[in-house]
């Protein structure tokens, strides 16, 4: 295993990201120090000299840019910082070990200078090694070579030090010593320790150093689920009170068991095994905020650990350090109703968990926690109560680490949005919506066709808020429910049911057999709503219509129903559906063809120096100087002959020829290249196709604004533009669609798959199949608009051009020319129309921008531009399609809060799946957060000039001049249990981030797979990103790669794990 970092130490959350479900991350301590401002020559500031020789602060840097770096040369340097008298400690730092044969040493010292947690790095078989429980104990998987920089973070927990030291030492012939403190040993090689930083906080740890083990999920041990109610001690329990208390056959959810503690004396118990950690997790309902109860763990001889106590009467969640009690801030709560409760604790000597019941006296707690004996005040009702264990067995004094009170887990607070309870609705692909929890990381959906949920059609689990069944539902009562999974694998309990009711439209109007197009668009355009227009069954058509066969505007509650018709288009150029300012729209069942199609394939015989081609015409394709193809003519690509749509490996994604110089001689065709230098890619044998997609081409289906156009199990042959477009709408769904290469072709169409600008309620894309064609298979965007003139420090003018905006809006002010924000997270508080007709708007903003927006430069590409955040759309779904032989891109995401999830891309000419912007010629963009990436399939991608140096996976930012940007944009974005084979350049490239994760992925190729070129070639390449981490990744692939795992220094707090 090749890795550029190691991270020592656990408890290091990056964040598993989940989209519109709550989600969150632990608060860092606080940044003490690095050596950044320190000065060249002289100890750190901070630091002293601990040892008779001190190292010197140098320029040699590691992480950061500006760091500076110490160097330690012998083993009588050392140095130490006094970091106080807190409970808990976090060390992170990068180091190059010179030589794997000698130690540096890191430890602690109380104010006896008595040794506590120590970390050596560096015996003679590249071992990280730690000192505890009076022994050296290696750290598993954690290896290093000299020469190369480490990231290492070291945790130490219930720690007596006031001092942290560096300094050399070195181990003898491999062998540690028996002390950590190695200052007499011999001298071996020298070290660099850069972009130091120490944290202090006051939670209790136990002296102990160990590999992340952050991964590892504590298991859910109890419930009361199974116990039969009345008055009995439940499953596993013990009871230690004096009286019984009593298990109810309602719980939170009215169906899981409770037990109600309803008297002082109640008191149950459980066992566990020793452990560093337990996490307890309860749902609690008080009858009233004038009692305790109180949750705890205890030793074998009852001495009590941490405390919470629920329940004083000013409605406040305490808990007891030891020697006082402190409230749980900025929380408190009502009587009868459902809470949330986690306990977390560690160092823990205890074998067993209690909960029992006590009383406040009015608002005082007890001089100590138990309260057995104070006066009864109220029973309180303790649900579902869980815990887990995990650790190293460590015995230190009982400290509390941290208390977690969450109110909205519970399905009591998700209630619909959409189908709204009690309605009625005509289209029967409704997208589910429901208040989101701020616990919840996914949610379970349940749709069924009775109350009782005992003929259940769908289930799904989805980490967001937002739900599409992948086929129409039936008709008549409809009932669904939701319920949340939080992170540690909580499952709540599923919320009321909601009921809507799907209804057959009031009109029907149906198409003849030999309907004309004119009957068709008079058809759908005169229909009054709600209504079905219905083509014959099984039918065949063949029809010329001049642009679009059919358009509805301003309609809703629409379905246009194929009934499994079968259309030929005539007209090469033309479109199926335009669908205007409509709602809730559905266009389902047909299949279309196209005769001729609106490209031409030819196999090269011949070529000339002069940048000439010669082919032969493919069966059934018209010929190059047709005329749609000589008025619609703009560039072509290179097949390979060998796979129908695949682009050919190594050569241009556009090639542009000049449509006046086609010569006929037969069959045959003599075209001549725009550039001649791309000749030598025009090997005999090859397919040429050319497109006819003159200004974008006609597109198969396009919804411009509007919101919920729904596209099911339509099936098209070829195009001149793109498939499916939804300019400036919502919640547009693309379902069991399939866009081919008919048999004998050998390409499908011209332009984008599914192409989205400027939606609000991304786009819901499931079970559809693109193969074979000339742009992006899916395209999530905004376009940056125009700024004429900054008038204020709170208003632009911006120009009329993708002007885009509301009251409400939410925008970034972006640089093209570095590639960076020059203010972010603005709001449109005024939007006003600028002369007549309309030629600029004056739009007002808050909070002021002080600085300069550039605005000057004659070529308005240059100046700095505005993007949405709001009509960015969130809550996209990509799931479960196949992308087969895609010119350029797979998915190309500028979007927010959005999945892909289960895809299968397959000979994608570029990038499988990238997250960038394009300043230059589309100013697409911007950035994307807030995103899944998760068990997609991605293999034989990545292979033309296009995709020099880029990951299957890609992330970037650029500025023009088609250069990498500076700014670290793309942000929260979890890739996870993808499986990439068969790849070329890079297999996971992430540039331009912050807050990304990439867990558990597999980097993999077929056996005898070669690689095309001889650039580097890594697994995963992270560069100018941050606050992220590269865990449990698994490299199967048999070529030899440059490095598996390559962080560039131009990063900062990077995490790496095997």
């Amino acid at each position: 295993m090749n890795l550029s970092s190691i991270s020592v130490g656990v408890r290091v959350f990056l964040g598993a990201i989940f989209l519109l479900a709550g989600h969150g991350r632990a608060a860092s301590l606080p940044f003490i120090t690095t050596f950044a401002n320190d000065t060249v020559g002289g100890l750190p500031a901070g630091w002293s000299g601990a040892l008779t020789a001190n190292p010197a602060v140098t320029t040699a840097q590691a992480a950061p840019a500006d760091a500076k770096s110490v160097v330690f040369t012998a083993v009588n340097q050392g140095m130490q910082t006094n970091v106080g008298s807190n409970a808990a400690l976090q060390w992170d730092f990068w180091i190059q070990p010179t030589g794997t044969g000698r130690s540096l040493t890191i430890g602690t010292f109380d104010s006896g200078n008595r040794y506590g947690i120590w970390l050596t790095f560096g015996n003679t078989s590249g071992q990280v090694s730690y000192y505890a429980n009076n022994t050296w104990n290696t750290i598993p998987g954690a290896t290093f070579v000299a020469n190369q920089w480490y990231r290492v973070r070291l945790v130490g927990r219930l720690d007596p030090a006031k001092t942290f030291d560096f300094y050399l030492s070195a181990a003898g012939g491999g062998a540690l010593p028996d002390l950590p403190q190695g200052r007499n040993l011999p001298v071996r090689d020298a070290a660099t320790v850069d972009f130091t930083t120490v944290h202090a906080g006051t939670y209790g740890f136990s002296n102990a150093a160990y590999f992340d083990d952050s991964a590892v999920q504590l298991p859910v041990t109890d419930g009361f689920d199974s116990d039969a109610p009345g008055f009995a001690t439940p499953a596993g329990w013990t009871n230690t009170g004096t009286t019984v208390p009593q298990i109810l056959a309602s719980g939170a959810d009215g169906t899981v068991c409770s037990v109600s503690l309803y008297q002082t004396t109640n008191r149950i118990e459980h066992p566990f095994p020793l452990a560093d950690e337990v996490t307890i997790d309860a749902k609690v309902y008080p009858t009233s905020v004038g009692r305790t109860a109180t949750l705890t763990i205890f030793d074998e001889t009852h001495r009590w650990g941490p405390y919470l106590s629920f329940g004083v009467s000013s409605g406040k969640v305490s808990y007891f350090t030891g020697t006082a009690w402190m409230d749980v801030p900025n929380f408190t709560f009502t009587a009868n109703a459902w809470y949330r409760v986690r306990l977390v604790a560690r160092s823990l000597p205890a074998p067993s968990f209690d909960i029992y019941l006590s009383a406040a006296n009015s608002d005082t707690l007890p001089a100590t926690p138990q309260g057995v004996g104070l006066p009864l005040r109220d029973p309180l009702a303790v649900d579902f109560a869980t815990f887990g264990v995990d650790g190293f067995g460590e015995t230190a004094p009982w400290q509390l680490d941290s208390v977690e009170i969450t109110q909205g887990l519970e399905p009591a607070t998700l209630a619909a949005l959409t189908p709204a309870n009690n309605t009625t609705a005509y289209i029967p692909t409704p997208s589910f919506t429901w208040t989101s929890s701020p616990t919840a990381e996914s949610y379970d959906t349940q749709i069924a066709t009775d109350a009782a949920f005992t003929n259940v059609i769908y289930t799904d689990n989805v980490p967001m808020n937002r739900y599409v069944a992948n086929q129409p539902l039936p008709g008549g009562d409809v009932y669904w429910r939701v319920r949340g999974h939080d992170s540690s694998g909580l499952v709540g309990t599923y919320s009321p049911a909601f009921k809507f009711t799907i209804a057959a439209p009031t009109h029907t109007y149906n198409l003849a057999a030999t309907a004309t197009v004119s009957d068709i668009q008079t058809t759908i355009a005169n229909a009054v709503t709600p209504a079905v227009v219905n083509f014959a069954a099984s039918a065949s058509y063949t029809l010329a219509p001049t642009t679009v066969l059919f358009t509805a505007t301003n309609k809703s509650d629409l379905i246009i129903n194929g009934n499994g018709a079968n259309i030929t288009f005539t007209n090469p150029m033309c479109g199926l559906a335009q669908i205007n300012n409509c709602q809730r729209v559905l266009i389902r069942d047909l299949t279309v063809d196209y005769n001729p199609v609106p490209f031409s394939v030819g196999t090269i015989v011949s070529t000339t120096a002069g940048g000439s081609f010669t082919m032969t015409l493919d069966s059934g394709m018209p010929p190059f100087n047709a005329p749609h193809m000589l008025a619609n003519w703009t560039w072509g690509v290179l097949l390979d002959p060998t796979n129908p749509g695949k682009i050919q490996a190594g050569t241009p994604i556009v090639i542009s020829t000049v449509s006046q110089s086609v010569v006929q001689n037969g069959n045959q065709y003599t075209l001549q290249l725009g550039d001649p230098s791309v000749i030598s890619c025009f090997i005999p044998g090859r397919k040429y196709i050319q497109f006819a997609r003159n200004n974008g081409g006609t597109t198969f289906v396009t919804a411009n604004g509007g919101a919920d156009v729904t596209c099911y199990n339509l099936v098209n042959y070829a195009i001149s533009g793109a498939h499916y477009m939804c300019l400036d709408g919502s919640d547009f769904k693309v379902l069991h669609c399939h866009s081919l290469i008919k048999s004998g072709r050998w390409f499908g169409g011209n332009a984008d798959g599914v192409h989205a600008r400027f939606n609000t309620i991304g786009p819901w894309v499931e079970q559809s199949e693109f193969n074979g064609i000339g742009d992006d298979s899916v395209a999530l965007y905004s376009k940056g608009v125009f700024i004429q003139q900054k008038l204020s420090n709170t208003s632009i003018r911006l120009d009329t051009d993708f002007f885009n905006f509301s009251v409400g809006d939410t925008f970034t002010i972006f640089n093209p020319r570095d590639g960076v924000p020059v203010a972010e997270n603005l709001t449109v508080t005024s939007k006003t129309a600028v002369g007549s007709p309309t030629t600029a708007y004056d739009i007002g903003f808050t909070p002021a921008v002080t600085g300069a927006i550039q605005t000057s430069d004659p070529n308005p590409v240059n100046n700095d531009q505005v993007f949405t955040r709001t009509k960015l759309a969130q809550g996209f779904m990509l799931r479960g399609n196949t992308f087969h032989n895609i010119r350029r891109y797979g998915s190309i995401i500028r979007a927010s809060s959005g999945v892909v999830e289960n895809n299968h891309y397959d000979g994608i000419s570029d990038v499988p799946i990238i997250f960038r912007n394009e300043p230059d010629l589309w100013r697409n963009g911007l950035q994307s957060t807030d995103i899944i990436v998760s068990g997609n399939t991605i293999t034989n991608s990545g292979f033309s000039t296009g995709a020099v140096s880029m990951g299957q996976i890609q992330m970037s930012i650029y500025k023009l001049g088609s250069l990498y940007g500076a700014w670290r944009g793309h942000q929260r974005i979890t890739i996870s249990d993808n499986v990439v084979s068969n790849w070329q350049e890079y297999g996971i490239s992430v540039l331009n981030g912050a807050e990304i994760s990439l867990l558990n992925n597999e980097i993999t190729a077929d056996p005898g797979a070669t690689f095309n070129n001889s650039r580097p070639h890594y697994g995963i390449y992270m560069d100018n990103s941050q606050d992220s981490e590269i865990l449990n990744n698994s490299f199967t692939d048999p070529r030899t790669l440059t490095l598996d795992v390559f962080v560039t220094t131009n990063t900062s707090n990077i995490t790496v794990q095997p």
